[in-house]
């Protein structure tokens, strides 16, 4: 990308963060997530793939890691606010950044560090950025440790540096590269290196992130191997904050006094990547359901919002789910889609319901999704998984 481009993005303060959900395993809770830069175009948003490169040969970089440190101040403000969480954010340092002699003052001019870790940051390095000038790296991650940083390093496994980086570094996080999850299902040799990674991270109490989830054998395979955190797309897509900490809402809140339905109570089909995926959907229809309320006793709401959310979640699991049960030849697919179909037209009258502000009938119908929702889960999905178990 031109460095004009670039260059007309700083002035006019066209960056925007998006942030992916990390799923603890041990939890299922989302307790970290990943910061991810855009750039606002009017033609759509313009990846980090795009710009990136050009930004660091430029040495336009350094001035976009300084404008994320700034917004990540705000965003962790308004995130543990408006969650009320105390999630860790991690954000990407370029090694052009990291390398300067005056990086840690950058960071120490733009972080108050009596105020801001209330909400806690992890900074992710490469390998790349750390092999220059080992003693350097080491000295700097060492006063950013004292600063109450957490120290991951991103990527782990391409450079040449891994055992080093182990033996060495004062880290806390290794995140493991989406090229070595991708290869789980076809190469045993590749499943037998994060079987290590994840064993010596263990005996150096390291926490241990799988980064570009999206299918259940993975999600299925980490989870059975005890990975700790789950990052990728079979969860969710980078989010725009304000769907962010919608999500963790919906999310981190299911087994509450207040939760509708209640998962740990109720539900098992025995898979793990599945029973999440209902989990989450039982927890966005407790935050719909919460909101209906608030607009019948005509409390400020947001209806549309978790709905939007709803909506999307349930076309994440449903693709997942069918696919997952065509690979597995399962005799009863056809049926499951065409229930999958049914729910999809109750979600279409719903939301024409809420767009013509009806609001007894989109309760009627939102009683009707909630019974779907436990009927298809207790049944149908209930039946898969014994035959899924079965084989």
């Amino acid at each position: 990308m031109h460095s004009k481009i670039i260059q007309k993005a700083i002035e006019n303060n066209l960056f925007t963060l998006y942030y992916q959900p990390r799923i603890n395993l041990h939890t299922n809770k989302i307790e970290s997530a990943e910061a991810l830069i855009r750039i606002e175009d009017k033609n759509g948003l313009i990846m980090p793939s795009e710009f990136i490169k050009s930004a660091e040969e430029s040495g336009d970089i350094i001035e976009i890691d300084r404008w994320v440190f700034n917004r990540l101040v705000e965003d962790s403000r308004y995130i543990s606010m408006m969650s009320s969480e105390d999630l860790t954010i991690s954000f990407n340092v370029s090694s052009t950044h990291f390398t300067q002699p005056l990086f840690i003052e950058d960071l120490e001019n733009i972080f108050n560090f009596t105020i801001d870790f209330s909400s806690k940051f992890e900074i992710e390095l490469t390998e790349y950025a750390l092999i220059h000038n080992i003693k350097d790296a080491i000295s700097k991650m060492d006063r950013l440790k004292k600063h109450g940083f957490k120290i991951s390093i991103d990527d782990f496994g391409i450079g040449y540096s891994s055992l080093l980086s182990l033996k060495d570094f004062p880290i806390d996080t290794i995140k493991i590269d989406k090229a070595f999850i991708d290869d789980i299902q076809n190469n045993a040799k590749t499943v037998k290196i994060i079987e290590s990674i994840i064993y010596l991270c263990k005996k150096l109490d390291l926490k241990v992130v799988a980064e570009g989830v999206e299918t259940v054998e993975q999600v299925t395979w980490l989870y059975e191997n005890e990975c700790d955190e789950i990052q990728g797309y079979y969860y969710s897509e980078p989010l725009p904050i304000d769907k962010f900490v919608k999500f963790v809402k919906a999310v981190n809140r299911l087994d509450s006094k207040n939760s509708y339905i209640v998962w740990n109570q109720k539900y098992s089909i025995n898979n793990y990547a599945f029973d999440t995926h209902h989990m989450i959907i039982a927890g966005i229809l407790n935050k719909l359901y919460e909101e209906l309320k608030n607009q019948e006793m005509l409390q400020k709401t947001e209806v549309d919002a978790y709905f939007s959310l709803l909506d999307r979640y349930v076309d994440i699991h449903f693709e997942a789910e069918e696919k997952f049960m065509r690979d597995m030849d399962y005799p009863g697919t056809d049926s499951h889609i065409k229930a999958h179909q049914e729910f999809k037209k109750l979600l279409d009258k719903f939301s024409k319901n809420l767009s013509l502000s009806s609001k007894k009938n989109s309760y009627k119908l939102f009683m009707m999704l909630k019974e779907w929702f436990l009927k298809h889960e207790l049944i149908m999905d209930k039946k898969f998984m014994l035959y899924y178990n079965a084989r």
